[in-house]
């Protein structure tokens, strides 16, 4: 079970940005990569601390798509995609 709290990004007197939830270090990366452009690190710690409302949106829409007829197509592929990123989430899918 991931941390509950607001996951937010600090970045540490090193440069390193750290996501921390509550009072718990949850990820850490360095903008200071020579392999990874400073924008595109910030840009990933800001998707990786924006990870629980995402999930709880993710399981939101999964709950509406519900409510439409299961028949139809867009549905289907709209229901599979959310279903896909959920389990990714929560680690039952595997690359």
């Amino acid at each position: 079970m991931y941390s509950k709290e607001d996951w937010r990004l600090q970045q540490n007197r090193s440069g390193s940005l750290l996501i921390v939830s509550g009072t718990k270090w949850v990820a850490q990366t360095s903008v200071a990569s020579s392999l990874v452009e400073a924008d595109e690190v910030l840009a990933n710690a800001h998707l990786i601390a924006a990870a629980p409302q995402l999930l709880d949106a993710c399981q939101v829409a999964l709950g509406a798509m519900a409510t439409f007829d299961q028949d139809k197509g867009w549905v289907k592929e709209i229901t599979s995609v959310i279903q896909q990123a959920l389990s990714k989430a929560k680690g039952d899918q595997h690359e």
